[in-house]
């Protein structure tokens, strides 16, 4: 009931957060992907993918909510989707992204 209460909160201030800045290109869309990878987290993922996807589409080339979005995938089994925003995802942010190379490797063992 704790675990509860916390997240409940957690998701009323990112709420409230977002609703500050929605479309910044740094906090707006840090606090995006924040929330997106707790909701992920929970296995909400529906929630996280519509986060993103809002987020992604004023900011298409933000490599945190394309790696964010590629996790989403994988946790919904669509590894190839996965892989194509890690793609895009180092596109944008170059080579060594330590993000990237995180995500990559969760994906990796099965593609």
């Amino acid at each position: 009931v704790a675990e509860e209460g916390a997240y409940t909160e957690s998701r009323r201030l990112f709420d409230r957060a977002i609703v500050i800045d929605p479309s910044s290109p740094t906090s707006g869309m840090a606090l995006r992907c924040a929330w997106a990878a707790l909701e992920a987290d929970l296995n909400n993922t529906p929630l996280a993918r519509q986060l993103l996807e809002d987020g992604l589409s004023i900011h298409p080339r933000n490599a945190q909510a394309l790696v964010t979005l590629s996790k989403v995938e994988r946790l919904e089994g669509r590894y190839e989707v996965a892989l194509q925003l890690l793609r895009r995802a180092q596109a944008a942010a170059g080579c060594f992204n330590e993000a990237i190379i995180k995500e990559r490797a969760q994906v990796g063992p099965r593609w």
